[in-house]
């Protein structure tokens, strides 16, 4: 398959909450390839990005006047929809995996996908760790540690379960959402998926994408979390002070992702691409990566 070009696509939609500016503005041609030619390193990359990156309104900022209005605001509307810093948190998610990504060309989708579905995947763990640190418990408590063949560790149990695939907000049920109000007449087997990454732990196979060269990205999953987790931590615990809604707000990123991509991207795929890379990486050692 070659290089499939579509439609511009503007991003102002997404945009426009408490009287904001949206974070996301101009317009990104979205393309997708069978021939992506990878970076040296995606931390190289964000590093540079960051660098060269003009001011917008992001919680990554120091504290200002128009932080401190917007965070304010979110605790007021918190009372009447919990979910109102996720939801908002979930457009600069977005915008930063899009800043990070795109090139002279535009962005390409399966990269886009991939990296939300990973960081999706992870933030399931990390709220898990966190939420049994406010409770003062030990946060590997909450999982059964499993070695690999390759000396890592990997985190499974019911808790990051609950955030990743059993939840009525869960990660994959958000994607999945996504994809069939895109098109999607068919979902892949998820519990086929989760049985897979289980059996690979510790191997070459473990975080590969099954779906082909013809949907290749740009970096494996766990490269995108090593280079883009840490620095969406902070901000994200001032929009989402309880770790819950830490994989909420990444699961409805990776919902706008997936729409924003139908026109380049089949959703079937897509969503494919956001659970192979979401669910293993729901079991990694962020420090072993």
């Amino acid at each position: 398959m070659g290089d499939r070009p579509s439609m511009a696509i503007n991003f102002g939609f997404l945009g426009g909450i408490f009287g904001f500016s949206t974070f996301l503005t101009g317009r990104v041609g979205l393309w997708q390839s069978s021939k992506v030619k990878k970076s040296l390193s995606l931390l190289s990359d964000l590093q540079t990005h960051a660098g060269s990156t003009k001011e917008t309104v992001s919680p990554s900022k120091e504290t200002s006047p128009m932080k401190e209005a917007l965070l304010r605001q979110i605790a007021e509307k918190s009372k009447e929809d919990p979910l109102v810093g996720a939801k908002l948190f979930s457009k600069e998610i977005l915008q930063r995996a899009i800043d990070t990504l795109k090139s002279d060309r535009g962005l390409h989708s399966e990269s886009l996908i991939s990296a939300i579905g990973s960081v999706a995947g992870y933030s399931c763990q990390e709220s898990v760790r966190a939420a049994m640190a406010l409770n003062q418990q030990d946060p590997d408590a909450a999982f059964l540690k499993v070695a690999g063949a390759d000396g890592k560790n990997y985190f499974f149990g019911d808790p990051i379960n609950q955030h990743l695939i059993e939840n009525k907000i869960s990660i994959w049920t958000l994607a999945a959402a996504a994809a069939q109000d895109s098109g999607s007449k068919e979902l892949l087997d998820i519990q086929e998926l989760v049985s897979y990454v289980s059996s690979t732990v510790g191997s070459k196979e473990f975080g590969t994408s099954r779906i082909g060269e013809d949907h290749r990205t740009s970096h494996e999953p766990a490269e995108y979390v090593k280079a883009m987790w840490k620095p969406l931590l902070e901000p994200m615990k001032e929009f989402c002070p309880n770790p819950q809604l830490w994989p909420i707000a990444c699961g409805l990123a990776l919902q706008q992702a997936i729409v924003l991509c139908k026109d380049a991207l089949h959703p079937d795929v897509a969503l494919s691409i956001a659970m192979e890379s979401a669910v293993p990486m729901s079991k990694v050692d962020i420090d072993s990566l």
